[in-house]
C-alpha cells in the first residue's frame, strides 16, 4: 500500500450471528473501524489499522484513505475456486461501489 493515497480492499467476512447479517450483504469499513485493544501473538496477527500506523511510524508514505468493502459469507473456512452463490450475486454491486468511490 506504500505510495498510494487511497486504497480499496475487497474481502469476505463472517460476522457473529447476533449482527443478523445475511450472506451476500455488503459492509463498508474505513481503516479507523479496525482500531482495537488486541494482544498479538505474532506480527502475522496485526490488524489493518496497526499495520498502517506502523508504516507511518517507520516513515513510509502510507495511504491517507483505506476503504474496505466486506461481503458477508456463509463460510470463510472452506476455500475453493468459485464464489458462493450469495457472494457471486453481490460481486457486481461491490464493483459498482468501488467505481463510485474512485469516481469512475
Amino acid at each position: 500500500m506504500r505510495g498510494f493515497t487511497r486504497v480499496i480492499i475487497i474481502d469476505a467476512l463472517k460476522s457473529p450471528a447476533e449482527t443478523g447479517r445475511e450472506p451476500g450483504e455488503i459492509v463498508r469499513y474505513e481503516a479507523e473501524d479496525f482500531k482495537g485493544g488486541h494482544r498479538y501473538g505474532s506480527a502475522h496477527s496485526i490488524g489493518l489499522d496497526t499495520a498502517l500506523e506502523l508504516g507511518h511510524r517507520l516513515g513510509y508514505d502510507m495511504p491517507e484513505e483505506v476503504i474496505v468493502f466486506a461481503i458477508e459469507a456463509a463460510d470463510v473456512e472452506t476455500f475453493g475456486e468459485e464464489l458462493s452463490p450469495p457472494v457471486a450475486a453481490t460481486a457486481e454491486q461491490v464493483l459498482d461501489l468501488v467505481r463510485r468511490e474512485v469516481g469512475a
